[in-house]
């Protein structure tokens, strides 16, 4: 190993890197991430990690080591972020919102204003769809007082990919907000977004109806989008569900399209019912994504939520690696859970 750097096991998954790469790069500290991927089928660095590694070095100008496909360790030297408008192609239909987990917090504590065109998966398995990303995540980072744009210029999914998506950073007022998040409001609604590509209408309408025939057993309040485009040749199909509180929380759900429409629809909503049942304020999937940035924000930080995952206990291990603080957790693995720290107010 070498000396003076931060050292991460990667084996838990790509999280640890790009959480590692977020924090190496605002701190800059420099860091090495080791038996990257180590627990799963194909280990090392596939397409998208490799593809987020290169980008946040290349708009900083920074030396790393071991950027290469399957590679099992990286090194990365921290820089200051140039400002530019950048073009990312992941070549693949690696998720375009995992890649914005590497960019998006150099972002905000740097002082440029850099814009992003992104090629890659928007809804693909195993990742974050982008409307969570746009209506869950990115209003609970402007809240902390980092504003973004992210807009949606064409779908892509798996295997393809060819989605097409435009990020920027609008401002960021430092140090990051702390907040308290224990109790769920009251719901004010829930909005339905199905969407296609390659099929007729019909494709997201089912996707909507099914999960609407789940929701209006509950809640009358339903906010309905269709999006379609049977033209293109690619065929992809999804649906996510966000649900609106009073005091502007969010919840969120999103299923890529099974073989069977209604299921896929059926399932979410079931998914977003059991969110809105815990009466937490913060999903299972949203959890792990705060961890870097509560750490960060100035004072006391504290949110209860549905289910703490194994990505929350990951991302809370290599954060405490980086700064000097120590999260409480009260709660089980798989179970609803508080999470508290104090951050250290960074600017």
């Amino acid at each position: 190993m070498e000396k003076d750097l931060i050292e991460i096991d990667g084996r838990a998954g790509g999280q640890c890197l790009r959480t590692s790469l977020a924090l190496s790069s605002v701190l800059k500290k420099p860091v090495l991430v080791f038996n990257i991927r180590n627990n799963r089928p194909k280990p090392g660095l596939a397409k998208q990690h490799l593809t987020g590694l290169n980008t946040l070095a290349k708009i900083s100008k920074t030396k790393v080591k071991g950027n290469f496909l399957g590679s099992k360790k990286v090194v990365f030297y921290p820089k200051t972020i140039k400002e530019g408008n950048y073009s990312v192609n992941i070549g693949t239909a690696g998720s375009i919102t995992l890649l914005l987990q590497v960019l998006t917090l150099p972002l905000i504590f740097s002082e440029t204003k850099s814009s992003f065109r992104i090629v890659g998966g928007t809804d693909v398995p195993f990742s974050p769809s982008f409307n969570y990303a746009k209506e869950v995540f990115f209003p609970f980072l402007s809240s902390l007082g980092a504003k973004f744009s992210l807009d949606l210029k064409r779908r892509g999914y798996y295997p393809k990919g060819n989605g097409f998506v435009s990020f920027s950073k609008i401002s960021s007022k430092l140090p990051l907000k702390p907040f308290y998040k224990t109790e769920q409001d009251e719901l004010n609604y829930i909005k339905i977004i199905a969407h296609s590509t390659g099929y007729p209408k019909e494709a997201s309408s089912n996707l909507c109806a099914s999960a609407k025939s789940i929701l209006s057993e509950k809640f009358s309040a339903l906010e309905e989008v269709i999006e379609f485009n049977e033209a293109i040749d690619e065929k992809g199909a999804g649906i996510s569900l966000i649900a609106f509180f009073k005091d502007r929380t969010r919840i969120g759900a999103s299923t890529v399209q099974e073989k069977n429409p209604a299921k896929a629809g059926k399932k979410t909503a079931e998914f977003l019912l059991k969110e809105i049942d815990s009466k937490k304020p913060v999903d299972s999937h949203l959890s792990d994504q705060l961890i870097p940035f509560m750490a960060l924000a100035k004072g006391h930080s504290t949110f209860e939520t549905s289910s703490l995952t194994q990505h929350t206990l990951n991302n809370i291990s290599v954060t405490e690696k980086f700064l000097e603080v120590k999260f409480e957790v009260k709660g089980k693995l798989n179970e609803p859970a508080e999470i508290s720290v104090k951050g250290i107010g960074f600017k």
